[in-house]
């Protein structure tokens, strides 16, 4: 028999005894390494609790939009008790321009390409104290995103797409919930003729006038919000856009009046 000598606790030389080396384990049991830290936890954007943003599985690295950008994204929304309120398949936003509710401007800038993650918005960066009837969204209400990007195409120019496509976004802006600043305004009949001469592309008048009428319902819906908000000086800009391309506009002549008179301080 395979002996060896153990030591005992006296550390006196007599205390050392004979042991059986198949009662010492051979391989002994090696502790397991602790559990790697949770990457990715829910994070305040704001630090107010008002946005919160949690990863599900992360996208390209060095890929995020920035303001102006194109984004094509899905997703859904939900109220606490997991009532679907939203959906969006393959929608094209530009990041800034308020599309969807506020809390996802913010959001959207710190995402990458391919990146699917959910997101917590309160009230204030959601729909308000109002809420939004026609989306059965109550006053107040808290939402929960579940978020896609597919893709991002980086600042363009509205002037070099096809009518149509600027249509499509115009209309986007003067449908959305909040007012937007329309850094990327819809085309004047002098931009359509350049975009013709440049793409050699022809469009109807019929489109044209679409694209007309967009531009003054949102420099007009534009306007009201600033008149509401007391930018007197950034209204009467709206509303002399809208008087340039219809002077017989009634709503921007009322409303040009009404800035006019508060500029002067009658009122």
């Amino acid at each position: 028999m395979d002996e060896s000598i153990s030591n005992g606790n006296n550390g006196d030389l007599n205390s050392f005894e004979i042991v059986d080396k198949a009662d010492v384990e051979e391989n002994p049991v090696i502790p397991d390494k602790p559990e790697e830290e949770v990457e990715d936890e829910w994070v305040d954007i704001l630090g107010s609790g008002h946005i919160k943003k949690k990863i599900t599985k992360h996208g390209e690295p060095d890929t995020r939009p920035q303001r102006g950008d194109l984004c094509v994204i899905s997703g859904f929304g939900k109220l606490e008790d997991d009532t679907l309120v939203e959906t969006f398949d393959n929608l094209e936003i530009c990041v800034g321009d308020l599309e969807l509710v506020h809390g996802m401007d913010y959001v959207l800038p710190l995402m990458e390409t391919g990146e699917e993650c959910q997101i917590e918005i309160t009230a204030r960066f959601g729909y308000g104290d109002k809420g939004e009837p026609s989306k059965s969204i109550p006053p107040g209400a808290k939402l929960y995103y579940s978020l896609t990007l597919h893709s991002v195409l980086p600042d363009f120019d509205l002037a070099e797409l096809p009518v149509e496509k600027r249509l499509d976004f115009g209309s986007g802006l003067v449908k959305s919930p909040w007012s937007p600043t329309p850094d990327r305004h819809l085309a004047t009949p002098h931009e359509i003729k350049d975009q013709k001469n440049k793409n050699k592309t022809s469009a109807s008048q019929e489109l044209l006038d679409s694209l007309i009428k967009e531009r003054i319902n949102c420099y007009n819906n534009l306007a009201q919000a600033q008149i509401k908000l007391g930018s007197l000086e950034p209204a009467l800009m709206s509303l002399e856009n809208v008087l340039n391309l219809d002077p017989n506009n009634i709503k921007a002549l009322q409303r040009k009046a009404k800035v006019k008179i508060l500029l002067s301080g009658f009122l």
